[in-house]
């Protein structure tokens, strides 16, 4: 939509004066059209999509936002009463605007140009539209402050757009309209993220295939899945087994397998929603960084550190996943709490504070949950850790330099060496493993003192009658003979097969049974891990 050459006010209306009165088109933008408008000036927007505001020059400093100049002083008395009638939650954008340059300039600009003060105020527009909208998260956890962030991502994105616009005539797209494009690319453009979770779909299908479409007693595997050793010949990782047969493929293929249609469906859904965020606004690329490589470091820190489990799942990639989204919050900290500077009543700190706690409270749970068993919680915790340093690495910052912030040469040089750091350490770290690894015999943990914190741990630790057991006496299934010698009347000798494959006798008379029926599975996994 063109600007207009001159613009006039009827006289007939019974809300104008008598008489036709031109206005001075260099000082009025045109009326703005709720999905696009255009000035080759400046065109500037307000809270109010449904009234025009005025063109923001270096020459014209003393005008106010949303009152119109005319010629005729009349009219121009009127404007300045018809602002000064605006309501409190009209001027608040503005205030908002304003506060967020006085924080931009606080933290080291000793001046703002006009342009940086125009990119402000459209950021803190479409901040605003989101508000009214009652787009504003409650940030109590860690997926609500990613998705708070994409829409900070979002806006500056908007803002840019705007800019390039204005000093290229363009015609703008709403903030409304550009909102509708990203839901909708949303849902139609993460293909990794699709085609991760139809991988996922083919191999929980294949895992019964191979158990031969048979679930598990639910006291063998609660997690409504297949039996055991399945599980391991479907492609999951044991880490003797893996390191004799050299089958190092398992560190990636138990990624894609889950132990039950619980486990498939709790992790399938966090993929849906970290997995899609993360392609949408990182790219493919990124996300197969942040996916793969915590996946795979998950599985070798379990190798190595708690080599006597079978482990797989997708749960390392998920946390890998978590971490990442974590680093994007960490790293863009400042910037996404701006906009509440200028909340009355809300501390900027407690804002922060608040969701450093829900983010902490939710690593806290998840390793408590990880010391229950079925559940490898050092892949968990491996996949964290490199998920979060994968991510300060690889991650897209928000872009500071929109606002006049971090073009300094110094900046960026630091900005490089940390990352050049991390990344080292992650190569580093992973070597360091892979080697430890290769050279393990898949029995011996190199550092048993702290295994204890991060892996399966048998409650109550004050009595001998515990809730859960942590060994593959509970989840394989045993085979036992007994026998009675010396002319006893009772069963006094075990041979059974342990979970390792290897053969053990032991002695059984004190249960006093004289039948082999008697012998329960309780007892039978007590056999095991006093033997075995």
């Amino acid at each position: 939509m063109k600007a207009p050459e001159e613009s006039s006010i009827d006289g007939n209306d019974e809300n104008s004066s008598t008489g036709t009165v031109n206005v001075d088109v260099e000082h009025v933008q045109p009326e703005i059209n709720h999905h696009e408008w255009t000035n080759n000036d400046d065109p500037l927007v307000d809270i109010k999509l449904d009234y025009a505001v005025d063109d923001l020059t270096e020459n014209s400093t003393d005008l106010e936002r949303g009152t119109e100049m005319s010629n005729d002083s009349n009219d121009a008395d009127k404007a300045k009463e018809s602002s000064d009638d605006k309501t409190e939650e009209d001027e608040k954008p503005r205030d908002q605007a304003k506060a967020l340059l006085d924080a931009l300039r606080a933290n080291g600009e000793s001046s703002l140009d006009l342009r940086l003060g125009r990119r402000a105020r459209d950021f803190q527009f479409a901040q605003s539209e989101r508000a009214r909208k009652g787009k504003r998260p409650q940030l109590i956890s860690s997926l609500e402050i990613f998705n708070h962030l994409a829409d900070i991502r979002a806006d500056i994105q908007w803002a840019e757009d705007a800019a390039w616009r204005r000093e290229n005539g363009e015609p703008y797209v709403s903030w409304e309209d550009f909102e509708k494009k990203r839901k909708q690319k949303s849902w139609k453009h993460p293909y990794l993220t699709y085609l991760i979770l139809i991988s996922h779909c083919c191999m929980m299908v294949y895992q019964f295939y191979v158990s031969g479409w048979a679930f598990a007693p639910l006291k063998e595997n609660p997690l409504f899945g297949p039996p055991a050793k399945s599980l391991f010949d479907a492609g999951g990782m044991r880490a003797k087994d893996m390191i004799e047969s050299g089958s190092w493929w398992r560190l990636l293929s138990a990624a894609f397998l889950h132990s039950g249609i619980i486990h498939f469906l709790v992790n399938d859904l966090c993929i849906f929603f970290f997995g899609r965020m993360i392609e949408i606004n990182h790219g493919t690329s990124v996300l197969f960084l942040v996916y793969f490589i915590p996946a795979v470091a998950g599985f070798v820190c379990s190798a190595l550190f708690n080599p006597g489990v079978t482990s797989l799942g997708a749960s390392g990639a998920v946390f890998g996943l978590i971490g990442a989204s974590m680093a994007d919050i960490i790293v863009n900290w400042n910037l996404m709490f701006l906009v509440f500077r200028d909340h009355p009543g809300v501390s900027r700190c407690c804002i922060k504070w608040k969701c450093f706690f829900w983010m902490l409270l939710e690593m806290v749970i998840n390793w408590i949950i990880g010391l229950m068993p079925y559940i490898d919680n050092l892949v968990h915790m491996g996949g964290w850790i490199y998920g979060l340093l994968v991510g300060v690495v690889i991650l897209e910052r928000l872009p500071l330099h929109f606002f006049g912030k971090g073009k300094g040469l110094g900046t960026k040089c630091r900005g490089f060496t940390f990352r050049f750091l991390v990344a080292t350490v992650i190569a580093g770290s992973l070597a360091y493993f892979g080697v430890q690894l290769s050279q393990s015999d898949g029995e011996t943990i190199p550092y048993p003192a702290i295994t204890p914190y991060f892996s399966c741990n048998e409650m109550p630790f004050w009595t001998e009658e515990k809730w859960w057991h942590c060994d593959d006496c509970s989840t394989m299934n045993l085979t036992a003979d007994v026998s009675k010698t010396d002319s006893s009347t009772v069963f006094n000798r075990i041979e059974m097969n342990c979970p390792d494959g290897s053969m053990v006798v032991g002695d059984v008379a004190e249960f006093g049974y004289d039948l082999a029926s008697q012998f329960s599975t309780p007892e039978l996994q007590g056999i095991c891990r006093k033997l075995c």
